[in-house]
């Protein structure tokens, strides 16, 4: 999840020769990520709220994609609210996986939120 997010992102702030070539790009690096091969072993083995979790972590990460592909700037409001909603389908999903391996709750954000993007360091 982590390296497909990043790998979006960069993708989509490089240049391109065209949009089309943009979102071949983006889509390409979906495809190759392993995260539809990820989410199909969750559909195996999980329990069922796990994989609904999971499930909607890689609508999160399709949305980002697909919004990068038809040209939603990196940093944009609407960019931002997927964002905040895979942190959130995340979160949700690390809950769940957690309670089910048997080891006890999160007390800090996994990732940080995108307004801490925005503050210099040590502020």
């Amino acid at each position: 999840m982590k390296v497909l997010g990043e790998t979006l992102r960069a993708l989509a702030q490089r240049e391109h020769p065209s949009d089309d070539e943009r979102a071949l790009a983006l889509r390409d690096a979906f495809r190759d990520s392993g995260i539809s091969i990820a989410s199909e072993r969750m559909w195996l083995i999980a329990p069922q709220p796990v994989v609904k979790a999971s499930n909607g972590v890689f609508h999160c990460l399709r949305r980002i994609c697909d919004g990068y592909a038809t040209g939603t700037p990196v940093g944009s409001p609407e960019d931002r609210a997927r964002w905040e909603a895979r942190g959130q389908a995340a979160a949700r999903m690390r809950k769940l996986m957690r309670e089910n391996l048997g080891v006890g709750p999160l007390t800090e954000r996994h990732s940080p939120l995108l307004d801490d993007y925005d503050e210099p360091a040590g502020r």
